[in-house]
């Protein structure tokens, strides 16, 4: 038996654990008593509060508090102060211990916090992973948009979107993101994210020009915190660019005077006043004082080192050089300007550039793309000083390599952008960097990288599309399904919000689910471009085929063209109008003796007396002197000999083939050529289908005479001109009057093989409303194509008004509705430059197609047609209203006849079902001839 004696330590000892617990709470502060000192260690120094709060989380556990929303306060407090600190790991594994702690059912949190703890870890991966922190952002607005509390911290998470896109040069989702914000922060009253999104909102405004209304938003921005001493380093970032608002509204004194007190306040609250400095530096240089900028950007100099500040001081310093002419001077700048950014650059001669694969890893690409086209345009013209001079050449070799390493930054920063508005605006911005790119080319002779950047200016986003077009067919069959039915969400959505006016009250709800759904779309693309290879390869395929790859597509016997072909691309720029001509022999860059300003007017002059037969009739000698100028202009300095011409044109869609040859009243350039157009040269990729096969349906046509739209006169004779020209297609299919609906488009149009439409068409997307097609019972828009995949068809006939016209956007061309087919998929389309009437339109599509299945080209069929229209009718006939508007845009081979397809595979079918009937018997007949054994012994 145990003595008494341990049995009494045995005592002591369980007493002692169990009251040991009781004694430890007994020392422990209550909850609230721990909620009051955190909130007095928040007041205090960021040193002083690491420890603080580490020691009071070791309590909460240690004192067995549940993990509640005190214990993520602290948590999430600990996380700012590391990432105030720069401790940005630290920051954001404490972000992801408060996000598991949502992993599980949890009453004692609050969900708002859960959206503070997204947005927290996303600040901080946003200095490690910007892609991430994108992500995590939009998980913080998804959350907060749940509950009330949250709306503080989805207003924040707004505010940082905004920063990264703008970053990116995606100004269009930078403002979506900002309206969101800024309607968020007023709910809550938050007055300071009011005023930081203002600004922010103001910066993305300023760089698209819209300088008016970045006036008001900044000044309401510092109007809310001008006098809220905490907050005045955010009111002189307000006034700098305040500063430069009035400087490009024309207002030089009230610019100079807000930079001025930008600066002060700055150098009060220590707060990068070599930023201020800079920007009054750049404030002189826009205004010519040179003296006065070098000495504000050599304050800027000793005022801060960091890479970026340097790098835009050492760019703006070789600017000012440039002006005054001392080029070397300015090129050694900007070389020190890049290094800056490319940490392993170290220039050893002044035409050295960094790699581009490096450049891609770069996040302000901004800054850098500011100094390489800056390098490159100081290149050019130190050559224009130097007509004579031997070291001419090498001058404009640096500036065509300098040109290069831009355009390939432009693709990584188109890349990079979602919304279609900021590419937009990015190809209106660069086509003035194409423009002294060919510049260059043209003075140093060299072709080759001419048609390069001459491509590279026209129809990208086009290209941008097909190439989505052949990356989805890498796609599964769950990823399509999903892709497509995000597709539809969005575009849905975006109808929606479209048809609901701005004060409704479902207005702010569907414009909350779009972003979630846009989102949605985004991360699910993201996620594609990763684990799928084939896919990211082929959406951004941004290769460009040399000349002697276009020449061997374009020209060879097997072409659609074929050897007796030219193609001739427009450039029309700033200051001059060049011709590129390329044969199967010879490329020639031209710069033509017409002012960009000139070809505008000629070429709309002619346009608007070729819309109206009437007034054309009446004013036919103005339209025989202006047509004949316009050849003498943009045609005959090409010297062209060949029969069939493709052009790409810049801007305006002009019939070139009404051109007058002579002063003679008739002697249209349609005589002696057979013209189609394209975007761009690469899309110009003859047919990869065999002759003999297939695709698709064959031939649909659609004549609605009839419209529910009272407003939309009927289109009598369209049915039987589709009649004729069906008969024609083996398994044609006419669908008329109330056949010919929208959602009969939709079913068989994309199957077909050739789609005929004779229908009305509001297709100028120049006025507000968005082009939409005509069908019996409602209209399509422009916006449902995206609901399809795409069109199988060899050729696409829009015999409706205007279907070829539409805005004119700068770099990439019109937008019109033929274009949105092209984008589908659809190589070759005939469309309309103006209003035709209904005779000449049935005429010359018959005749078209007459001469089409006589197995000629798409061109040289076009061109048969009219000069047929031309031959029987009388003088009103010759009038280019009548017959010019009808033109060829797209691939010009001829149509494959489908007809074979269906011989060759009934005979095949015919075959296999007799093989098989052969077979059948022999097998049955052998069954019933068994042979019978021999008898055995019994």
């Amino acid at each position: 038996m145990p003595s008494f004696r341990l049995l009494h330590k045995r005592l002591i000892g369980f007493l002692l654990l169990i009251a040991l617990p009781s004694l430890v709470l007994a020392q422990c502060p209550s909850p609230r008593q721990l909620r009051d000192t955190l909130q007095q260690i928040v007041g205090r120094p960021y040193p002083q509060q690491v420890s603080e709060l580490r020691q009071w989380s070791i309590r909460w556990i240690r004192c067995g508090y549940p993990k509640d929303s005190n214990y993520v306060d602290g948590t999430l407090q600990l996380g700012l102060v590391y990432l105030n600190l720069g401790t940005y790991p630290e920051a954001i594994r404490l972000s992801e211990e408060v996000v598991a702690l949502y992993g599980r059912p949890n009453s004692q949190l609050r969900r708002s916090d859960l959206a503070k703890a997204y947005y927290r870890q996303a600040v901080a991966l946003h200095y490690l992973e910007d892609d991430q922190a994108m992500e995590l952002l939009r998980k913080a607005i998804r959350v907060a948009d749940t509950t009330a509390e949250g709306k503080v911290w989805s207003s924040n998470a707004h505010l940082y979107l905004v920063y990264n896109y703008f970053a990116k040069g995606d100004y269009q989702k930078a403002l979506l993101h900002a309206t969101r914000g800024e309607t968020l922060a007023r709910e809550v009253s938050d007055t300071i994210s009011i005023s930081k999104i203002l600004q922010q909102k103001a910066q993305v405004l300023s760089e698209q020009e819209r300088f008016g209304e970045a006036q008001v938003a900044l000044e309401d921005a510092i109007g809310i915190l001008k006098s809220n001493p905490v907050h005045q380093r955010s009111v002189a970032s307000q006034y700098r660019l305040l500063g430069d608002v009035y400087k490009n509204l024309g207002k030089t004194d009230e610019a100079v005077q807000c930079l001025n007190t930008a600066f002060r306040i700055a150098q009060r609250q220590k707060y990068k006043p070599a930023d201020f400095a800079t920007s009054l530096g750049y404030l002189h240089y826009e205004l010519g004082n040179y003296p006065q900028a070098i000495r504000y950007y050599r304050i800027a100099l000793e005022l801060d080192q960091s890479p970026y500040s340097k790098s835009l001081i050492f760019d703006n310093l070789g600017a000012v050089y440039w002006k005054l002419n001392q080029f070397r001077r300015a090129l050694s700048f900007y070389q020190l300007s890049i290094a800056e950014l490319v940490t392993d650059f170290e220039p050893t001669t002044l035409g050295q550039l960094p790699p581009s694969k490096h450049i891609r890893l770069i996040t302000q690409k901004l800054y850098l793309l500011a100094t390489i086209q800056d390098k490159a345009d100081t290149w050019l013209d130190y050559a224009r000083r130097a007509p004579d001079s031997p070291s001419r050449n090498v001058r404009l070799r640096n500036a065509l390599r300098t040109y290069a390493l831009a355009d390939s930054m432009i693709d990584y920063m188109r890349y990079e952008h979602e919304g279609e508005g900021s590419k937009l605006f990015w190809r209106q911005q660069t086509h003035g960097l194409y423009e002294r790119a060919i510049e260059a080319c043209y003075l140093a002779n060299d072709p080759e990288r001419a048609f390069h950047f001459l491509e590279k200016s026209k129809a990208v986003l086009l290209a941008d599309k097909l190439n989505e077009l052949g990356a989805n067919r890498q796609l599964s069959e769950a990823d399509t399904r999903q892709q497509r039915a995000l597709r539809d969400s969005v575009s849905g959505l975006h109808y929606q919000l479209d048809e609901t006016p701005v004060g409704d009250k479902n207005y702010l709800a569907l414009r909350s689910r779009l972003e979630k759904t846009e989102d949605e779309f985004d991360v699910f693309r993201r996620k594609l471009e990763k684990t799928n290879p084939a896919y990211y390869r082929y959406k951004y395929d941004s290769h460009i085929p040399s000349l002697t790859e276009t020449r061997k597509r374009l020209f060879s016997s097997k072409a659609g063209q074929g050897p007796a072909s030219t193609l001739v691309s427009y450039f029309m720029g700033d200051s001059a109008v060049y011709a590129f001509v390329l044969t199967l022999h010879q490329a020639r860059l031209v710069k033509l003796a017409i002012t960009p300003a000139q070809y505008q007017a000629g070429a709309g002059e002619l346009l608007a007396l070729s819309a109206n037969g009437p007034y054309l009739n009446a004013h036919y000698s103005r339209y025989r002197a202006l047509a004949y100028l316009l050849y003498r202009q943009l045609w005959k300095p090409l010297a062209i000999t060949t029969a069939r011409v493709m052009v790409v044109p810049d801007g305006i869609f002009l019939p070139l083939e009404a051109l007058l040859t002579t002063p003679g009243p008739d002697d249209f350039l349609l005589r002696r050529h057979a013209i189609s157009y394209s975007y761009s040269a690469r899309l110009m990729q003859p047919s990869t289908e065999q002759p003999g096969a297939f695709p698709g349906s064959g031939f649909v046509g659609f004549a609605p005479e009839f419209f529910n739209r009272p407003k939309l006169p009927s289109l009598q004779g369209s049915s039987e001109a589709l009649a004729s020209i069906s008969q024609s297609f083996w398994f044609g299919k006419e669908l008329v009057n109330h056949e010919a609906t929208k959602a009969n488009f939709l079913q068989y149009a994309p199957t077909a093989r050739v789609i005929q439409l004779y229908t009305h068409a509001d297709a100028d997307s120049t006025d507000l409303t968005e082009p939409r097609i005509y069908f019996h019972d409602t209209a399509l828009n422009l916006s449902e194509l995206n609901q399809v995949d795409r069109f199988q068809a060899q050729l696409l006939v829009l015999s409706a008004c205007r279907t070829g016209v539409g805005a004119n956007q700068r770099g990439e061309g019109i937008f019109s509705l033929a274009r949105s087919f092209a984008a589908l998929g659809v190589p070759s389309t005939i469309t309309t430059l103006w209003t035709v009437e209904n005779q000449p339109t049935y005429t010359l599509t018959r005749l078209f197609y007459t001469h089409l299945n006589e197995g000629l080209p798409k061109d040289i069929a076009l061109q048969h047609a009219k000069l047929d229209w031309l031959r029987e009718g009388g003088a009103a006939h010759t009038l280019p209203s009548q017959w010019a508007g009808m033109i060829l845009v797209g691939e010009v081979e001829a149509l494959h006849d489908g007809r074979w397809f269906w011989i060759g595979g009934t005979i095949l079918f015919l075959a296999l079902l007799l093989g098989g009937t052969f077979w059948w018997y022999r097998k049955r007949v052998s069954r019933f001839n068994v042979p019978v054994p021999a008898a055995t012994h019994l």
